[in-house]
């Protein structure tokens, strides 16, 4: 088992998130990318201003807070 499996399967209850940078802004809707893999997501949920290469964790398509890049 690898370490990022054992980390998922770790607990029911723990939380796995995954930074996503944005690398596109569309109004209130920003792309972000992750692993390579791009998408929308909406940034209505985040009190501050998301800007390019700003970090943040994304739940069902909305970015739901901005991370410091210094913690990643």
């Amino acid at each position: 088992m690898t370490a990022t499996a054992q980390l998922v399967t770790a607990s029911k209850d723990d939380a796995v998130l995954v930074p996503n940078r944005a690398v596109r802004n569309q109004g209130r809707t920003r792309t972000v990318e992750v692993l390579g893999a791009r998408r929308d997501v909406s940034v209505m949920l985040v009190a501050d201003d998301v800007s390019v290469d700003d970090w943040v964790v994304v739940h069902v398509g909305f970015a739901i807070g901005r991370i410091d890049a210094d913690t990643i």
